[in-house]
């Protein structure tokens, strides 16, 4: 066990995100350019379907994670949390922003991921906010009524703040 001044801390990719397939949840940890895309096995009409990139980290202690594709869970195998496959069983006590600037669109089943993931992280002292929602998906958003349950910014800059402000309440929705 690593008692080092890094301890603790995520590995610092050397350039930008990288493609690849990940297997089961990684016990260590994020993988750095990592990205996670839903199985082979499933049908070709989700070939849009989600896909996650882990993102170069910074000194800040937050980790940057991009949606390209559509934001949906549809396909995927039942239980399957593309953010835990992507960041490891323990992700959930980090401060996480998720650019949805290149998702393409969302369905109710990426809606109700996404509200999950923000109260899983809530519930764990971690802290998760979207960034640059495109106007599909925050229609969405709208249309199920759940505006404002997932912390969300306009741009990286306001998402990293809100990542690094005190925690919320665990049983409280920030803005």
């Amino acid at each position: 066990m690593d008692s080092g001044p890094n301890s603790g801390r995520l590995p610092r990719p050397a350039s930008g995100p990288q493609s690849g397939r990940l297997g089961p949840p990684n016990p260590a940890g994020p993988k750095s350019g990592a990205m996670y895309q839903p199985p082979a096995a499933h049908p070709p009409e989700h070939a849009r379907a989600l896909r996650l990139s882990l993102l170069p980290l910074e000194h800040d202690h937050v980790i940057r994670v991009r949606c390209d594709g559509v934001v949906t869970t549809r396909g995927l195998p039942p239980h399957a949390d593309p953010l835990q496959a992507l960041l490891g069983p323990n992700c959930y006590g980090h401060r996480v922003v998720l650019s949805l600037e290149r998702a393409q669109s969302a369905d109710t089943s990426g809606i109700t991921w996404l509200v999950d993931a923000g109260d899983r992280f809530r519930q764990s002292g971690g802290r998760l906010v979207l960034y640059a929602l495109p106007p599909t998906v925050r229609q969405m958003f709208d249309i199920l009524g759940l505006s404002g349950v997932v912390s969300s910014a306009d741009a990286e800059a306001e998402a990293l703040r809100l990542a690094l402000a005190a925690p919320a309440a665990a049983n409280g929705h920030p803005h």
